[in-house]
This record gives structure tokens, C-alpha cells and sequence, in this order.
């Protein structure tokens, strides 16, 4: 790992270590977590580029805290209503930029993976108007990458 994902590792790891798990954003693109499956929670990817997403994440694991996972349909979180939805963790990986910064957290910090592996789900968020957002990031999901190019092994507990 070269020194600068090692230093942004290390700054995402000193917040998982104070709040229990960190969130990422990606310039005008998105947010992802790191670190919830220690909680015994999947990692979040939402397409936002505002604090809205930032936001939302925080409410969606408030909930889950309170609650316990639930994929679906989460309507009681203010004004908007909030489909979950497992995604494949590996693909999300193919996509550029999606969640880079994950692999390296995990590999650097395994005491962060529980015991079934990290797990990822997306956040499609529609407000009161209607409008959704995330719709687009979900489809780019789903193609294929090369496995080899990632070490992946954090990705499942026996």
C-alpha cells in the first residue's frame, strides 16, 4: 500500500475508532461507510453530493442500531423514504471509484469484519417530491471486474 492510502486509511480508522465506523465521500459523486460490519451492519454506498447523503447515512444507522438491519422500504426517517438494497460488495469494487479507499480499510484493519464478511448495500433516497437519487450507481453494480485485481479474501469469514 503506498503512503498516501496508507495515511487515508489511518485517518478513516482513527474515526471508525472514535464513532464505531467511518463515511467517505467521494467529490460530487457519493458517500460510503467503512467499518459497520464490526457492528454487525452492511457498509452504505448513497449517491449524493451533498451533506444530504452524509446525512441520511447517519440516520439509516442510528436506525439499524436501534431497530437491527432491515433491507426494503424505510419510510419513518423525516420526509424521505429510503429503499435498501443489497448490492455485490466484489462488483462494486469494478466500479471506478465506488468504494476505493474499502478494500485497503478492510485488508489494514481485518478486526473490522465480523464474522460473515463485509457486506454492502445501497441507498436510493426519495424525497417529498418524489425525486429519487442513487438510481444510476445501482445499475453500474452490476458489471463484472477483474477479481484477481483486489485482494479480496476479507470479503468472507469461515
Amino acid at each position: 500500500m503506498n503512503q498516501q492510502i496508507s495515511d487515508i486509511v489511518s485517518k478513516y480508522h482513527e474515526i471508525a475508532s472514535q464513532h464505531g465506523f467511518a463515511i467517505a465521500a467521494v467529490k460530487d459523486s457519493h458517500f460510503y461507510t467503512m467499518g459497520l460490519s464490526k457492528l454487525g451492519l452492511p457498509d452504505i454506498i448513497c449517491e449524493s453530493s451533498s451533506n444530504k447523503g452524509f446525512n441520511t447515512i447517519t440516520k439509516v444507522v442510528n436506525k439499524w442500531l436501534e431497530d437491527g438491519f432491515d433491507d426494503g422500504i424505510i419510510e419513518d426517517l423525516d420526509t424521505e423514504s429510503i429503499e435498501v438494497k443489497l448490492v455485490d460488495y466484489g462488483r462494486a469494487l469494478g466500479v471506478s471509484g465506488a468504494i476505493s479507499i474499502s478494500p485497503a480499510f478492510y485488508n489494514a484493519h481485518p478486526d473490522y469484519v465480523s464474522e460473515y464478511g463485509v457486506k454492502l448495500v445501497h441507498l436510493t433516497i426519495t424525497d417529498e417530491n418524489e425525486l429519487q437519487s442513487g438510481c444510476e450507481f445501482v445499475s453500474k453494480l452490476e458489471f463484472q471486474h477483474d477479481e484477481e485485481f483486489y485482494d479480496t479474501s476479507y470479503l468472507s469469514r469461515n
